[in-house]
C-alpha cells in the first residue's frame, strides 16, 4: 500500500483475494536497508517470544463415566494441583480444570521450570497426562489423557510483554502502528490462530503487555523454545498497514536497528514463525479480525477501523 488509506473491510478482502502486500519484519528492514523506502505494505508481521510465565491452560480432563460422580472437590495433573472449573459437567464424566504455568507442587522435586508449565508442556506434547480427582462424596477417581483424546484446551495468556522495537519509539510515546491492535484482534500463539483479549496485567506505559488466548489442539510444540531457566513461546503479530502513518510507524521502529540488533532481538525461531504466517495470510488461510475496540493506552491517533 503506498499513498492511500483503506478500511479494515477492504484489507480483509485483498487477503481473501490473496492479493495482500504481507512482509515480516525481517523483510521490511532488509528493504530499508537496502534504501528502498517505496514497496506495498498492507500487513507487517512482527514475530517474537515470549515467557510461558504469566499464562493458563483450560482443559476438558476426561476423569470417569457418564454419571459417576457429581461434583469434583480437586484434582491433579501429573500431581500437580489444577482447579476445577465452575461447569457442571461432572455428571459426563469430564472436567473442566484450570491449571498456572508457575503452579507449584511441595512434592516434587524442583526441576527447570516450574511443575505447572510442564504440565502444559507434557499436554502439548501430546504425552500421557494422569489425572487424580476427588468427588465432593469423597470418592477418589484415576484416568489417564494425551491431547488428541480432549475436545478442549484453550491456554490465556495475562501478561505477554511486548518487544520494545514493536511499541516504543524514540521520544517513549506509544507509536502510530500500536493502536492497530485491538482487542479482538488476530495473532497466533505458538502457532495457532488466536486473539487479543486486551492489556496485559502488567502492562504500563513503558512496558506495554498483552492478554491473549488460542487453542491448544492447534498449537505447534516445534514453536516453544525450551531452556533451562524458562520456557519460551512463540508470538506473532500481524500489523494491518491501513494507511501511510501506519505505514511510517512501522518502518521508523525498523529503519534504525543495525544487523547485529537485528540478529540478537529477532531469533532464528522468531523469523520461522513470521514466514508461517505471512504465508497463510498470503494464501487466504486466515482472516485479520475487525475490531472497534480499542486498547487502553495502545491508542495513539485515530484509526481507519470502520
Amino acid at each position: 500500500m503506498s499513498g492511500s488509506a483503506r478500511t479494515m473491510q477492504e484489507l480483509q478482502a485483498r487477503c481473501r483475494d490473496r492479493t495482500a502486500a504481507v512482509l515480516t519484519e525481517t523483510e521490511i528492514w532488509e528493504r530499508l536497508r537496502s534504501g528502498r523506502d517505496a514497496f506495498d505494505l498492507d500487513v507487517a508481521v512482527f514475530a517474537f517470544g515470549a515467557s510461558m510465565r504469566g499464562c493458563a491452560g483450560m482443559i476438558l480432563v476426561p476423569v470417569a463415566g457418564r454419571g459417576v460422580f457429581t461434583r469434583a472437590e480437586s484434582i491433579t495433573l501429573n500431581a500437580v494441583p489444577a482447579h476445577p472449573g465452575p461447569a457442571p459437567n461432572e455428571r459426563l464424566g469430564v472436567v473442566d480444570a484450570q491449571i498456572f504455568s508457575d503452579q507449584t507442587a511441595d512434592w516434587l522435586q524442583d526441576g527447570p521450570v516450574a511443575p505447572g508449565a510442564q504440565v502444559l508442556l507434557d499436554v502439548l506434547d501430546n504425552r500421557k497426562i494422569q489425572v487424580e480427582c476427588q468427588s465432593i462424596d469423597g470418592g477418589v477417581f484415576h484416568n489417564a489423557f494425551r491431547m488428541d483424546e480432549v475436545e478442549f484446551a484453550r491456554m490465556v495468556t495475562y501478561n505477554t510483554f511486548l518487544p520494545a522495537r514493536l511499541h516504543l519509539t524514540r521520544d517513549g510515546r506509544p507509536p502510530a502502528h500500536l493502536a492497530m491492535l485491538r482487542t479482538g484482534s488476530t495473532i497466533f500463539l505458538n502457532g495457532a490462530s488466536g486473539v487479543v483479549i486486551g492489556d496485559g496485567t502488567r502492562s504500563a506505559p513503558g512496558k506495554a503487555s498483552l492478554s491473549l488466548s488460542a487453542d491448544m489442539l492447534q498449537m505447534a510444540p516445534q514453536s516453544i523454545e525450551r531452556r533451562a531457566d524458562d520456557v519460551t513461546m512463540s508470538v506473532v503479530v500481524p500489523i494491518p498497514v491501513l494507511d501511510d502513518a501506519v505505514r511510517q510507524s512501522v518502518c521508523a521502529c525498523l529503519a534504525d536497528l543495525s544487523p547485529v540488533e537485528l540478529d540478537r532481538t529477532v531469533r532464528p525461531l522468531d523469523r520461522e514463525m513470521a514466514r508461517r504466517v505471512k504465508d497463510v495470510l498470503e494464501q487466504g488461510q486466515c482472516l485479520l479480525t475487525s475490531s472497534t475496540l480499542p486498547i487502553p493506552g495502545f491508542v495513539t491517533g485515530e484509526a481507519r477501523f470502520p
